[in-house]
């Protein structure tokens, strides 16, 4: 079992049980939320205690980290 790590904004992480990679894009310390971006432009919010239950790992940010964008 993985243990997961401490959000930090600007860094990329992997979610193995669905197989997602996302950027964390925000803390926000008032509502005790971590703001995402997914590699395919989709935006979420986590709680604190989701972030930790999810089990994260911290990965390189991929090759091509812009998606679907035209660079």
């Amino acid at each position: 079992m993985a243990k997961s790590v401490d959000p930090i904004v600007n860094e990329w992480y992997h979610y193995p049980q669905k197989s997602e990679k996302f950027q964390v894009t925000a803390i926000e310390e008032q509502s005790d939320t971590v703001e995402v971006q997914y590699f395919d432009g989709s935006i979420d919010e986590f709680d604190m205690p989701t972030w930790y239950a999810m089990e994260v790992e911290r990965i390189e940010a991929p090759e091509d980290w812009t998606g679907g964008m035209d660079n």
